[in-house]
């Protein structure tokens, strides 16, 4: 038992020490909940190949965190998929990776880095690896 715990401690210093301008996970937070958080901006999911369903919205906590909970959005990509916010409907200089996930699957809520300012970042966009074709997009106001 001790040995996972050192294993899940190295695993978690390795996580928070990364100082990428990514945050690169593959799993939606199990940690986090919104139930004292404020959306600040949300928006329907509009699709490339489908009719729209899904919703994504960004909330900030009361400790100033911010999370972004993709909810009914179900996408799958042969290598996988890549989530982006970005100042623009398509990728820039200003696009923020959020993370790379092997498929999208009803509800997911991801913890965002912190120092940016999300109130410029108006677009989730959606991309599959590694051809980089938007799948989905959505408008957050």
């Amino acid at each position: 038992m001790q040995q996972y715990r050192l294993l899940l401690s190295i695993i978690a210093l390795m996580a928070t020490a990364c100082t990428k301008e990514t945050a690169d996970i593959s799993e939606p937070s199990q940690e986090t909940s919104i139930a004292h958080a404020t959306v600040v901006a949300s928006g329907p999911m509009i699709y490339s190949s489908k009719t729209s369903g899904g919703s994504v919205a960004i909330y900030r906590q009361p400790n100033s965190k911010h999370l972004l909970k993709l909810e009914g959005v179900h996408l799958a990509a042969e290598h996988g998929l890549v989530i982006y916010l970005s100042p623009e409907k398509t990728l820039g200089a200003g696009s923020v990776k959020i993370c790379s996930v092997a498929q999208l699957d009803g509800t997911a809520l991801y913890e965002l880095l912190t120092g940016f300012d999300f109130s410029l970042l108006k677009y989730l966009v959606i991309q599959t690896e590694p051809w980089e074709e938007t799948v989905a997009t959505a408008t957050l106001a």
